[in-house]
Parts: C-alpha cells; sequence; structure tokens
C-alpha cells in the first residue's frame, strides 16, 4: 500500500464531528487543522486561525526539511496545478486543494470540502456496513452447539437457555412486512418453516426458513422503533409487533458477488407471535434495542399500554426460548381502544392527554362529564386561532421533509433535462415555514373526544394518517379514530393546515422519484442514443440521474451540506455536465437560496 493511499484512509476515518476550540488549536494534527479551516460546524475566528495555523506549520516544516518527525500531509505539495475535474481527485488533494495558491475560485473551494466529507460519510458509513455484517455472519457460523440459529429451529423441547452474555439473540417470526425494499411491498415470503430474527450488539438481520439472509439493519442505520402490542393472551403474555424504520439497510446482491447495493429507506413490520414480557427473549430483545437506541440517539417508542413490568432494569433467571407461531401469519393486529381522558381539575384546559390505559385500579380518574370535556374541546377551539406555528419548535427539520430539498432536485433536473416537462409541486410560504423545523411534541394539542365515539368516525386518506403519525412522531401515541377527530371535529383547524403541509411534502416526495426516471427515459437516454457531441458529458449526466434516482445517500451528498443543512452553491464544477447545467442550476439555486431567506427571516 502506497504512502498517499495511507494518508488518504487517515483522512477518511478522521472525526469530522469531533468538538474543536481556538484555544487548542495547537493540540491538533496536521489532518484536524485542515479539516478545521475547511468544517462549517466551527465559528468564522476559529477557521481562519486554523488555516493561518496548517500554513505556518507547513511552512516551518519544509524550512525544516527531512530532519525530525515526519509529517505525511505536510510533505504533500499544495502549489500544483488546479485538476479539472474534482471528482477524479484523491480525498487528499480534496483536503488541501484550498491551500492551492492556484485556486481562485471560493465556490470550487466549497464544493471540493463537499466531495471531501461525502466521501468520508460514504467510508465511514461503508465500514460501519461491513462491521454490522461480518457480526451477523458470524453469528449464523457458529458450530453446534452454540449455533443460536440451528438452536432457534430445533424442536421447543431441545432449544436452549439463553443469558445476557449471549453474543446474539435468536427469535421466531409469525411474519415479516416490508416497505421500502427492492423487491416490493408487503408481506415477505419467508418460506414455509419458521424464520426468524437475529440480533447481535451491532446489527438486526432477517432470517428465511432456509436460513438465508432476507434483509440485514445495523443498529446504526435505524431511525425509529416501535412496539405494538395486542391485549393479553394469559397473565403476563402478549401478542406483540415490532415496528423498525431504517435508512438505508443493504440486501445481498442478485448476481451472487458479495456486493451490496443501497436501498431506500425501509420500514419493517415483524410480527414476533406470543411472548411472556417478564422472561427471555423479549427481555434481551428489547436490551439490544434500547443499547442500540442509545448508542445511536434514535427514538424507541412503547406502546402506551405497555405493561409496566416491561421497565425492569434486569431480566429474571434465563428461561427456555419460547416462540409461538400461529397459523394465521398474516393476520394484522391493531393497537387497543384508547378510553377517555380524566376529567380537568377546573375549568382551564386539561393538562392530562387522553389516557391509553384501563388497569381498573382505583386509582384510575373517572371518565370526563360532558360539561368538562365540551369546555375542553372549545378551550382547544379557541387556541386554534393562533395558527399551526405555535406546534413548531427552534430545531431545523430533517433536510428530505423540506420543500427546499424538492425544489433543488427539480431545478437540478430541469437544467440538465430541460426538454422534459416534469409535474411540479406547490407550496405556500406559510407551508414552507411549517416544515422548517421539527414540532414539539410538547406544544402539541391535548385530545378530548367524546366518551361515545361511533358518530365521529370519518374516514381520512392515508397521506392525512401518515401525515399526522410524523407530526407527533416524539409525542404519544394517536390512534387512527383519533386522527380523524383531530382533522374532522372542527376544533383543530390549525392542526388541518399543519397536517395539510405534509400531506403535500409526503406527494412531493413521491412525485420526486417518478420525476427522476422521467428524465432518464424522455431526455437523457434518448440523447445518449443519438451520439451528443461530447460523449462524457452526456454519460456523465445519465450516470449522475441513474444514481440520485437508485440512493437517498447520493441524493443527501448531492442537495444538502449536513442532515438539516442544505446547499447554497452546486456540488458540481461546470465541467462535469456543461457550463450549461452550471450556469442554469446555480442561477435556479440562488432564487431558492433568496427565497428561503426571506421567507424563514434569516
Amino acid at each position: 500500500m502506497s504512502k498517499n493511499t495511507d494518508l488518504d484512509l487517515q483522512i477518511l476515518s478522521e472525526d469530522y464531528k469531533a468538538p474543536i476550540s481556538l484555544e487548542k488549536l495547537d493540540q491538533l494534527s496536521s489532518i484536524q487543522l485542515a479539516i478545521a479551516a475547511g468544517t462549517s460546524e466551527v465559528d468564522t475566528l476559529t477557521r481562519q486561525r486554523a488555516y493561518h495555523s496548517f500554513a505556518t506549520r507547513k511552512l516551518d516544516y519544509e524550512r525544516r526539511g527531512p530532519t525530525g518527525d515526519t509529517d505525511a500531509l505536510l510533505e504533500v505539495p499544495v502549489d500544483v496545478p488546479v485538476p479539472s475535474s474534482l471528482d477524479r481527485c484523491s480525498p487528499t488533494q480534496l483536503l488541501l486543494y484550498r491551500f492551492n495558491p492556484k485556486c481562485i475560485s471560493n465556490d470550487l473551494v466549497q464544493l471540493a470540502t463537499s466531495k471531501l466529507f461525502a466521501k468520508v460519510k460514504a467510508h465511514q458509513d461503508q465500514l460501519a456496513l461491513a462491521h454490522a455484517s461480518s457480526s451477523s455472519v458470524q453469528a449464523l457460523k457458529r458450530p453446534a452447539p452454540q449455533d443460536h440459529l440451528s438452536a432457534a429451529l430445533a424442536p421447543a423441547a431441545k432449544r436452549p437457555k439463553v443469558t445476557e452474555n449471549n453474543d446474539a439473540v435468536v427469535i421466531g417470526l409469525n411474519s415479516c412486512e416490508a416497505y421500502g425494499l427492492a423487491d416490493g411491498e408487503g408481506e415477505v415470503d419467508l418460506g414455509a418453516g419458521e424464520p426468524c430474527m437475529i440480533l447481535d450488539k451491532d446489527a438486526l438481520q432477517i432470517v428465511d426458513c432456509e436460513g438465508k439472509e432476507v434483509c440485514a439493519i445495523p443498529g446504526s442505520l435505524i431511525n425509529e422503533v416501535e412496539y405494538e402490542f395486542k391485549s393479553e393472551a394469559s397473565i403476563g403474555r402478549r401478542a406483540c409487533i415490532l415496528k423498525i424504520c431504517a435508512a438505508n439497510p443493504t440486501e445481498p446482491s442478485d448476481d451472487g458477488l458479495e456486493t451490496e447495493r443501497t436501498l431506500p429507506s425501509v420500514e419493517l413490520h415483524l410480527d414476533l407471535g406470543v411472548l411472556e414480557l417478564n422472561k427471555p427473549p423479549f427481555l434481551l430483545v428489547r436490551k439490544h434495542i434500547t443499547n442500540w437506541s442509545n448508542l445511536h440517539s434514535f427514538p424507541c417508542k412503547d406502546d402506551p399500554s405497555t405493561p409496566p413490568e416491561l421497565a425492569a432494569s434486569a431480566p429474571p433467571e434465563p428461561a427456555k426460548l419460547s416462540f409461538a407461531f400461529s397459523q394465521h401469519a398474516n393476520q394484522g393486529y391493531k393497537k387497543p381502544r384508547q378510553q377517555p381522558p380524566p376529567a380537568p381539575p377546573s375549568s382551564s384546559a386539561p393538562s392530562h392527554r387522553w389516557s391509553t390505559t384501563s388497569t381498573g385500579s382505583p386509582e384510575d380518574p373517572p371518565p370526563p362529564s360532558p360539561v368538562s370535556a365540551s369546555l375542553a374541546r372549545q378551550i382547544e377551539r379557541d387556541k386554534a386561532k393562533l395558527g399551526p406555528q405555535r406546534y413548531l419548535s427552534s430545531t431545523p427539520a430533517v433536510i428530505e421533509w423540506t420543500p427546499g430539498y424538492i425544489e433543488r432536485q427539480l431545478e437540478f433536473l430541469k437544467a440538465i433535462a430541460p426538454s422534459v416537462d416534469l409535474e411540479r409541486p406547490h407550496f405556500t410560504r406559510e407551508q414552507i415555514r411549517l416544515l422548517a423545523y421539527e414540532p414539539d411534541a410538547s406544544k402539541l394539542p391535548v385530545l378530548m373526544p367524546p366518551h361515545d365515539k361511533s358518530n365521529w368516525l370519518p374516514r381520512i386518506s392515508m397521506d392525512e394518517r401518515h401525515a399526522i403519525e410524523k407530526i407527533f412522531r416524539e409525542g404519544p401515541f394517536i390512534a387512527p379514530e383519533e386522527s380523524a377527530y383531530l382533522l374532522k371535529s372542527g376544533y383543530y383547524e390549525d392542526m388541518q393546515d399543519y397536517t395539510a403541509a405534509f400531506v403535500q411534502i409526503r406527494r412531493a416526495r413521491s412525485l420526486i422519484d417518478r420525476a427522476y426516471s422521467r428524465v432518464l427515459q424522455e431526455g437523457l437516454y434518448p440523447a445518449q442514443s443519438r451520439g451528443d457531441p461530447d460523449r462524457r458529458l452526456a454519460n456523465n449526466r445519465v450516470q449522475v440521474v441513474e444514481k440520485l434516482r437508485n440512493s437517498l445517500r447520493e441524493r443527501d451528498n448531492f442537495f444538502s451540506e449536513s442532515r438539516h443543512a442544505l446547499i447554497q452553491v452546486p456540488h458540481f464544477a461546470p465541467s462535469d455536465f456543461g457550463p450549461d447545467v452550471y450556469n442554469e442550476f446555480r442561477r435556479s439555486l440562488d432564487r431558492i437560496v433568496e427565497t428561503e431567506k426571506e421567507i424563514l427571516h434569516r
């Protein structure tokens, strides 16, 4: 391995999110100084001092000559010809690009930095995936009698006990529904035997009845986990469905090679059957998922009716694995009906949400009287006049759910294939403001539906239901009948406007997927087959649109600086797709940025 390759790996493996302070710049390595000079995570003064410190350190190193300690990065010359394409630059070249005296374009410096950070993210994500996949494979390859997969598929009487010290937990599945996998939506065919889910310290793996991997998801890529429980089958035993939403899981390639392809975000609904909730394997499954949640900072939601025994800090003595398989594996479960709220203590707005438990204990408050419930609903109606802005937090929204993310993609497609007439979504100024920030769970409305729910069950669309779930993601669970009441009762008019914004962005996300395919089929493929004068540009345009169509990660790298910041300048050079494409997209991007600043008052 060459020295330059070693240096590239050092750069790609560096922690780009490590805190950097002005007082400790002299303690940083040369690589860390160069990173600090270009990262937007630190203030302007620190970036300027880091740039000056790196330049001074390099000058002193060159004057000192080959004596003393060597520094691989400081040995690389910076006064070199500017490369014609940043795509062909190594990580070292991208990192040193801003120090090149021949580079006089601020846009290209920013582009080089963005490409470097994209390479770093892709490299570190790939390492995480490889580590997780290796762990999953090792779990499957353990010889008997420690082979967990063989133990899971063995008759119940021969299954071993599971302890906290096991590397992996194996649990049977009644069924698995997947949304977002390349093979389609809905029920996944797991065979006629006993499929299972395997959890180790790094990843979750779904294995069919023949032991073949269906899907592997590293814990680092999980966005959200939710437990859904059915009513008790017997004392301490309940049917459980595990819902997992993850970004960019991997799936084995169809050609049998040891490669992986990037998939869109996926959602899994795993029917675990009837389990004893205060014994393994459920407690061990829960422990793994809780560890991932703490390590990777994703929400882990319990069904509101989760029994209190699940909060136990340590599992009891190990017990035999219990796998309960229903003959009706495809039958879905619904969450328990939620009960009416407690009566408010005074004429003020109620301080409790609509109660989701009904244990019949003496401490449970009685259902609200018609007078108090009516008063609470009137209070909510009055509050609705303040508008949906009252539900917003100060946390910027994730870019994928913002109009600016959609608009940037459509403008790029318009620049690269102007002859294709694309459908465009329309967002009002208010919707752009509403979608710019995350909802604040503590500010969401208090639900006070009438005790008799038989007369107010209007139908709502699936888009509206998903919008409500998105808004209340960090708050309490909202049942389907509550969603209908929230949108149709007339007491929460501002929530109707808030939901409409999420419905619009959800439909726009589907629209953009179709737009990529249309641009390829109607614009770029025909141009490529005709043989454009500049063959390289035609091929580059096809390749970039194919990548953006197939990978959410490519879209993020191309149109964003981070999970909460969109690009302000193009992430490509004029030579990549042609000056006409660059100039058209740059003009559109400037217009979008100015509009966002005006609307959001930034």
